[in-house]
């Protein structure tokens, strides 16, 4: 369920969703600069974990917080920056374990 779905259930104004989508674009870039720099210096599978974890516990607590209106948003932008890990660690963990091509 997308997070805006969550946040008009527990009626939150439609503003209040946009900065909050707003933000989750902010936090995916800055997201993707950070997972970036600490792929260089931190190693790949205690980075993956914490990537994980993230992931996972993020968005399995949202409906405990959600009722919370700042807590929402913390957690919606939180969710968006781990998320944006992704897309930056795996295509250079790619290429070194496969090749360029």
């Amino acid at each position: 369920m997308a997070y805006k779905e969550v946040g008009i259930n527990h009626s939150y104004d439609d503003s209040f969703l946009t900065i909050i989508g707003c933000l989750c674009s902010i936090s995916n870039c800055a997201g993707r600069i950070t997972w970036g720099s600490l792929y260089e210096s931190v190693p790949f599978k205690r980075l993956y974990t914490y990537l994980l974890l993230g992931q996972t516990l993020l968005p399995l607590t949202l409906r405990l917080v959600a009722p919370i209106k700042i807590c929402f948003g913390i957690w919606v932008v939180s969710t968006v920056f781990f998320t944006s890990g992704n897309f930056t660690i795996f295509p250079p963990f790619s290429t070194s374990v496969f090749g360029l091509g």
